[in-house]
Protein backbone atom coordinates (compact mmCIF):
# COMPACT_ATOMS: atom_id res chain seq x y z
CA UNK A 1 0.00 0.00 0.00
CA UNK A 2 2.91 2.58 1.13
CA UNK A 3 4.55 1.93 -2.46
CA UNK A 4 1.21 2.34 -4.27
CA UNK A 5 1.19 5.92 -2.98
CA UNK A 6 4.39 7.06 -3.32
CA UNK A 7 4.49 5.73 -6.45
CA UNK A 8 1.14 7.97 -7.13
CA UNK A 9 3.12 10.73 -5.36
CA UNK A 10 6.19 9.91 -7.61
CA UNK A 11 8.81 9.62 -4.87
CA UNK A 12 10.46 7.04 -7.34
CA UNK A 13 12.92 6.20 -3.93
CA UNK A 14 10.67 5.24 -1.63
CA UNK A 15 8.45 3.84 -3.66
CA UNK A 16 11.67 1.43 -4.81
CA UNK A 17 11.97 0.90 -1.24
CA UNK A 18 8.45 -0.34 -0.43
CA UNK A 19 8.25 -2.22 -3.89
CA UNK A 20 11.26 -4.48 -3.06
CA UNK A 21 10.35 -5.50 0.60
CA UNK A 22 6.83 -6.33 -0.62
CA UNK A 23 8.36 -8.06 -2.92
CA UNK A 24 9.63 -10.53 -0.42
CA UNK A 25 5.97 -11.86 0.07
CA UNK A 26 4.47 -10.92 -3.14
CA UNK A 27 7.37 -12.13 -6.15
CA UNK A 28 5.11 -10.82 -8.67
CA UNK A 29 6.34 -7.50 -7.55
CA UNK A 30 9.78 -7.84 -9.15
CA UNK A 31 8.31 -6.29 -12.71
CA UNK A 32 7.11 -3.22 -10.84
CA UNK A 33 10.61 -3.03 -9.36
CA UNK A 34 12.47 -3.58 -12.77
CA UNK A 35 9.83 -0.94 -14.29
CA UNK A 36 10.38 1.31 -12.04
CA UNK A 37 14.36 1.12 -12.55
CA UNK A 38 14.33 1.77 -15.91
CA UNK A 39 11.82 4.48 -15.55
CA UNK A 40 14.46 5.95 -13.17
CA UNK A 41 17.16 5.56 -15.73
CA UNK A 42 19.11 3.60 -13.36
CA UNK A 43 22.39 1.57 -14.47
CA UNK A 44 21.65 -0.52 -17.57
CA UNK A 45 23.23 -3.63 -15.14
CA UNK A 46 20.93 -2.82 -11.82
CA UNK A 47 17.95 -2.74 -14.43
CA UNK A 48 18.64 -5.94 -15.98
CA UNK A 49 19.07 -7.46 -12.68
CA UNK A 50 15.70 -6.35 -11.94
CA UNK A 51 13.92 -7.80 -15.01
CA UNK A 52 16.24 -10.77 -14.40
CA UNK A 53 14.74 -11.73 -11.11
CA UNK A 54 11.10 -10.69 -12.19
CA UNK A 55 11.55 -13.11 -15.01
CA UNK A 56 12.94 -15.73 -12.60
CA UNK A 57 9.99 -15.17 -10.04
CA UNK A 58 7.34 -15.07 -12.35
CA UNK A 59 8.46 -18.23 -14.37
CA UNK A 60 7.90 -20.25 -10.95
CA UNK A 61 4.60 -18.71 -10.27
CA UNK A 62 3.49 -19.60 -13.87
CA UNK A 63 4.92 -22.85 -13.78
CA UNK A 64 2.44 -23.19 -10.49
CA UNK A 65 -1.02 -22.39 -12.67
CA UNK A 66 0.03 -21.88 -16.66
CA UNK A 67 -3.86 -20.81 -16.59
CA UNK A 68 -2.69 -17.74 -15.25
CA UNK A 69 -3.16 -15.31 -18.19
CA UNK A 70 -1.96 -12.24 -15.58
CA UNK A 71 1.20 -14.18 -14.88
CA UNK A 72 1.41 -14.92 -18.18
CA UNK A 73 1.52 -11.34 -19.29
CA UNK A 74 3.35 -10.34 -16.23
CA UNK A 75 6.41 -12.25 -17.38
CA UNK A 76 6.22 -11.55 -20.80
CA UNK A 77 6.43 -8.08 -19.67
CA UNK A 78 9.51 -8.95 -17.59
CA UNK A 79 10.84 -10.73 -20.95
CA UNK A 80 10.66 -7.50 -22.66
CA UNK A 81 12.02 -5.44 -20.34
CA UNK A 82 15.43 -8.24 -20.69
CA UNK A 83 15.47 -7.57 -24.19
CA UNK A 84 13.93 -11.21 -25.02
CA UNK A 85 11.16 -10.77 -26.87
CA UNK A 86 11.28 -14.01 -28.89
CA UNK A 87 10.51 -15.65 -25.81
CA UNK A 88 8.41 -12.98 -24.79
CA UNK A 89 6.14 -13.83 -27.58
CA UNK A 90 6.33 -17.57 -27.73
CA UNK A 91 4.88 -17.11 -23.53
CA UNK A 92 2.06 -15.58 -25.16
CA UNK A 93 1.02 -17.49 -27.85
CA UNK A 94 1.50 -20.93 -25.58
CA UNK A 95 -0.95 -19.03 -23.27
CA UNK A 96 -3.04 -18.54 -26.79
CA UNK A 97 -2.73 -22.37 -27.39
CA UNK A 98 -4.60 -22.88 -24.17
CA UNK A 99 -7.32 -20.44 -23.88
CA UNK A 100 -7.68 -18.90 -27.55
CA UNK A 101 -10.65 -16.68 -26.78
CA UNK A 102 -8.52 -14.99 -24.48
CA UNK A 103 -9.24 -11.24 -25.61
CA UNK A 104 -6.63 -10.22 -22.53
CA UNK A 105 -3.61 -12.01 -24.24
CA UNK A 106 -4.53 -11.29 -28.03
CA UNK A 107 -4.23 -7.99 -26.48
CA UNK A 108 -0.88 -8.10 -25.35
CA UNK A 109 0.49 -10.02 -28.02
CA UNK A 110 -0.70 -7.72 -30.31
CA UNK A 111 0.99 -4.75 -27.98
CA UNK A 112 4.08 -6.65 -28.06
CA UNK A 113 3.75 -7.28 -31.71
CA UNK A 114 3.28 -3.66 -32.41
CA UNK A 115 5.75 -1.84 -30.09
CA UNK A 116 8.45 -4.24 -32.48
CA UNK A 117 6.47 -2.59 -35.73
CA UNK A 118 7.56 0.60 -33.74
CA UNK A 119 10.99 -0.08 -33.32
CA UNK A 120 11.83 -1.19 -36.73
CA UNK A 121 9.87 1.51 -38.05
CA UNK A 122 12.31 4.18 -35.99
CA UNK A 123 15.21 2.41 -37.10
CA UNK A 124 14.25 3.08 -40.89
CA UNK A 125 10.81 4.28 -42.73
CA UNK A 126 12.60 1.86 -45.40
CA UNK A 127 11.08 -1.49 -43.27
CA UNK A 128 7.54 0.11 -43.88
CA UNK A 129 6.53 -2.98 -46.43
CA UNK A 130 8.12 -5.31 -43.80
CA UNK A 131 5.94 -4.77 -41.03
CA UNK A 132 2.74 -4.28 -42.67
CA UNK A 133 2.07 -8.07 -42.15
CA UNK A 134 2.83 -8.05 -38.29
CA UNK A 135 0.81 -5.31 -38.17
CA UNK A 136 -2.57 -6.28 -39.98
CA UNK A 137 -1.89 -9.41 -37.71
CA UNK A 138 -2.16 -7.24 -34.88
CA UNK A 139 -4.81 -4.99 -35.35
CA UNK A 140 -7.10 -8.15 -36.41
CA UNK A 141 -6.22 -9.93 -33.28
CA UNK A 142 -6.99 -6.75 -31.17
CA UNK A 143 -9.29 -4.59 -32.82
CA UNK A 144 -9.78 -1.78 -30.13
CA UNK A 145 -6.23 -1.27 -30.19
CA UNK A 146 -5.78 2.53 -31.18
CA UNK A 147 -1.83 2.44 -31.31
CA UNK A 148 -2.71 -0.36 -34.22
CA UNK A 149 -4.85 1.81 -36.09
CA UNK A 150 -2.12 4.73 -36.00
CA UNK A 151 0.36 2.35 -37.15
CA UNK A 152 -1.58 1.17 -39.89
CA UNK A 153 -2.79 4.50 -40.73
CA UNK A 154 0.81 5.75 -40.71
CA UNK A 155 1.72 2.76 -43.26
CA UNK A 156 -0.48 3.82 -45.62
CA UNK A 157 0.44 7.77 -45.44
CA UNK A 158 3.72 6.34 -46.20
CA UNK A 159 2.19 4.53 -49.03
CA UNK A 160 2.15 0.99 -48.04
CA UNK A 161 -0.46 -1.23 -49.89
CA UNK A 162 -2.70 -2.58 -47.88
CA UNK A 163 -6.13 -3.65 -49.25
CA UNK A 164 -9.18 -3.05 -46.83
CA UNK A 165 -9.67 -6.75 -46.98
CA UNK A 166 -6.75 -7.16 -44.55
CA UNK A 167 -8.36 -5.79 -41.96
CA UNK A 168 -11.77 -6.20 -42.76
CA UNK A 169 -11.91 -7.30 -38.75
CA UNK A 170 -11.17 -3.25 -37.49
CA UNK A 171 -13.59 -1.82 -39.77
CA UNK A 172 -16.08 -4.15 -38.55
CA UNK A 173 -15.08 -4.11 -34.96
CA UNK A 174 -15.52 0.34 -35.24
CA UNK A 175 -18.44 0.28 -37.15
CA UNK A 176 -20.43 -1.84 -34.39
CA UNK A 177 -18.82 0.26 -31.71
CA UNK A 178 -20.59 3.50 -33.74
CA UNK A 179 -23.94 1.74 -34.37
CA UNK A 180 -24.13 1.29 -30.42
CA UNK A 181 -23.20 4.51 -29.23
CA UNK A 182 -23.83 6.98 -32.28
CA UNK A 183 -23.07 10.08 -29.91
Amino acid sequence: ILAALYLQKQDWSLAELHLTEAAKTLPELNLEIAQLKRQMNRPGEDAEAAAMRAVAELSQLLEKDRSNSKMRISLAKALVLSADFDQARGVLQSGLEQSADSQELKDALADLELMLVERRLNESVLNRDGVVAPTVAAVNMSPSNGRGIQILTLLRTLGAQIEPSRYKTVTEFWSEKVKAAPE
